[in-house]
C-alpha cells in the first residue's frame, strides 16, 4: 500500500486526495470518528515524492472534499439569507470551497521542499511543522479550523489538550502519520508510545481542584435569521423576556441569552434596560446577553452585556474576532459595507475584560471567537460563556461542526464552557472537552445547566505544550531551510 501511494502518477494523486478527503470528513462531525484523524493524512504523505503539479492536485482535492461536505450549507446561506438565485448561490459555494480547500494544497506543495533535504528522523516533524505554519500564519481562512480539534470527542486523546492544546494535538497526530510512512517497519510501537506520552501528559496537566456547582439558565428562542426583517424590537425582547420568567424560584446563579438576542442598540432603549434590571432582581442573578452597539452612524459593535441585580452599570464586551465577508471585509471590497450592516460594517472591540460578579469571573466569547485557542487563552476566569447564532447554517451538520471546533477550549484552559445559541446547539462543555446536556436544533428551549466550576481560577497549562511544539517546529523548519540552501550551494559549486 505504501509503495502504491508513493507511486508517481496522476492516478495516485487522485486516489490519495480522495481517500484523505473521505477520512477527514469521517473524522469530523457529523460522523465524529475522531481517531481516524490519526491516519487521514497518510495517503497525502505518500505523495511527497510526486511532482509538484500532482501534489497540488492531491492536496487541493482532499481540501476541497473536506470543504464540500463540511461547508455545503454555504449554498442555502447565500440563497435563503442572502437572497441570491440558485445559480449565484451554487457558484459562490463552489468558489468558497475551492478557496478554503487550498490550505491542504499549499501544505503539500511546501512540505516536501523542506523535508527532502532532512535526514529521515526529521521528516515527520518537518511535515507537521509545515502544516502548522500554513494553518496559523500563511493561509487567510474565512472559517478557520484546527486539525487537533478532530480529537475533541476521541477520549482520552482529546483530554491531552490540557497540556498540548489543539495545536499540539494536531502536530502530534501529523508527526505520528509521518512516522508510519517513513518508518513502516515499526509504526505501531512508535505510534503507541507517542499516544501514551500525549495522553499521560494531558491527564497529569488537567486541573483537579475543588469545584462548586453553578446553576446556569440558558434561553434558546429559535428566531430564524431570515425572519428578522419581519420582526420588531418588541418581538425579540418579549421572546427572551417571557421565556426567562420561567426561571423564577429556580435559584439561578446566572442567566444567559444568545448572540444578538437583542439586535438593536440597547443603550438607546432605556425602557427595555429597566425591565432587564427588574428581571435580574427577580431572579437574583446576573443576565448575560448579546446585543448590538451603535457608537456612530454606520458603525456597529457585536457586543455582550452583563446586567447585575445590584444596579451597577452594565459590564460590556465587544467582539474582537470578526467574521470575514460578513462582519468585516478585506480592504479591496470595503466599499460593499455602504450597502448594509450585514456587509462588513462592524468595528473590532478593544481592551475587553472578563465579567465579574461577587467573587466569580466569566470569560465572554462571541460565536466563532471560541475557535481561536490563542485568543481564548488571553483571559482567564472560572467559566467561559459562548454566545452564538448558528441559524444561518440551516438544518445541516454545520452546527455540530461548529461545536466540535470549540470543545477543546475547555480542556486547554481548565474552564468549563456554557454555550447559549439562538437555534442550537445549546449545551455546556466540561474540562475534559466533553459536551454535556446538549439541546435540540431549531427548536425553542430553556435549560438549567448544573455546571461544576473550579473554585480557584485554573492555571492554563496548555500554553507550555503549545509553545514547546512551536519552538520545535521553528527549529525543524529552520533546519530544513538551511539544509535546502546548503544542498543548492553544493550543486552550484559542482557545476
Amino acid at each position: 500500500m505504501h509503495r502504491y501511494l508513493s507511486k508517481d502518477g496522476w492516478l495516485a494523486a487522485l486516489v490519495a486526495g480522495s481517500v484523505s478527503g473521505l477520512l477527514l470528513n469521517l473524522a469530523n462531525e457529523p460522523f465524529g470518528i475522531g481517531l481516524l484523524g490519526l491516519v487521514a493524512v497518510i495517503p497525502l504523505l505518500g505523495q511527497f515524492e510526486n511532482g509538484w503539479r500532482r501534489r497540488l492536485l492531491a492536496g487541493w482535492l482532499a481540501g476541497f472534499l473536506l470543504q464540500a461536505f463540511g461547508y455545503h450549507w454555504i449554498f442555502q446561506t447565500i440563497r435563503d439569507f442572502g437572497g441570491q438565485s440558485n445559480t449565484v448561490s451554487a457558484l459562490g459555494t463552489v468558489a468558497f470551497q475551492l478557496y478554503q480547500g487550498l490550505d491542504v494544497a499549499v501544505w503539500l506543495l511546501l512540505a516536501p521542499l523542506l523535508c527532502r533535504h532532512l535526514p529521515k528522523p526529521g521528516r515527520p516533524f518537518a511535515a507537521a511543522a509545515t502544516w502548522l505554519l500554513v494553518q496559523d500564519h500563511l493561509f487567510p481562512y474565512t472559517f478557520p479550523w484546527d486539525y487537533g480539534n478532530i480529537f475533541a470527542g476521541a477520549s482520552p486523546l482529546g483530554e491531552a489538550a490540557a497540556f498540548w492544546g489543539a495545536t499540539g494535538l494536531g502536530f502530534l497526530a501529523l508527526s505520528i502519520q509521518g512516522v508510519a510512512v517513513w518508518y513502516p517497519r515499526k509504526p505501531a510501537v512508535l505510534t503507541c508510545a507517542a499516544l501514551l506520552v500525549a495522553m499521560a501528559s494531558g491527564i497529569a496537566a488537567r486541573s483537579t481542584g475543588a469545584v462548586e456547582t453553578w446553576r446556569v439558565g440558558v434561553i434558546q428562542p429559535n428566531l430564524i435569521a431570515r425572519a428578522k426583517s419581519a420582526l420588531y424590537s418588541t418581538d425579540f425582547f418579549n421572546a427572551h423576556f417571557e421565556a426567562s420568567k420561567a426561571f423564577r424560584d429556580r435559584q439561578l446563579d446566572l442567566l444567559v441569552w444568545p448572540e444578538t438576542a437583542l439586535p438593536f442598540d440597547l443603550s438607546a432603549n432605556e425602557a427595555y434596560y429597566k425591565r432587564l434590571q427588574s428581571l435580574t432582581r427577580m431572579l437574583n442573578a446576573p443576565l448575560v446577553l448579546g446585543t448590538v452597539e451603535v457608537p456612530e452612524r454606520g458603525s456597529y459593535y457585536n457586543a455582550i452585556w452583563m446586567i447585575t441585580p445590584d444596579g451597577e452599570p452594565p459590564q460590556k464586551y465587544r467582539k474582537e474576532k470578526l467574521v470575514v465577508f460578513s462582519e468585516a471585509l478585506p480592504w479591496y471590497v470595503g466599499w460593499v459595507k455602504h450597502f448594509g450592516v450585514a456587509m462588513g460594517g462592524f468595528l473590532v472591540g478593544q481592551n475587553n475584560e472578563v465579567f465579574r460578579w461577587k467573587n466569580r469571573e466569566m470569560v465572554p466569547l462571541v460565536c466563532f471567537e471560541a475557535l481561536f485557542p490563542d485568543y481564548v487563552r488571553k483571559r482567564t476566569g472560572h467559566l467561559m460563556l459562548n454566545l452564538t447564532n448558528d441559524a444561518w447554517f440551516g438544518e445541516t451538520a454545520a452546527s455540530s461542526q461548529h461545536l466540535q471546533q470549540i470543545q477543546l477550549r475547555s480542556a486547554e484552559t481548565g474552564m468549563p464552557l456554557v454555550r447559549a445559541t439562538n437555534s442550537g446547539i445549546s449545551c455546556w462543555v466540561d474540562t475534559r472537552g466533553a459536551v454535556r446536556d446538549a439541546g435540540g436544533l431549531y427548536v425553542p428551549e430553556t435549560h438549567v445547566f448544573e455546571v461544576p466550576v473550579p473554585v480557584e481560577k485554573p492555571r492554563v497549562t496548555s500554553v507550555f505544550g503549545v509553545w514547546s511544539i512551536r519552538v520545535v517546529g521553528i527549529f525543524i523548519l529552520g533546519w530544513g531551510i538551511l539544509a535546502a540552501i546548503r544542498n543548492r550551494s553544493g550543486r552550484d559549486q559542482a557545476e
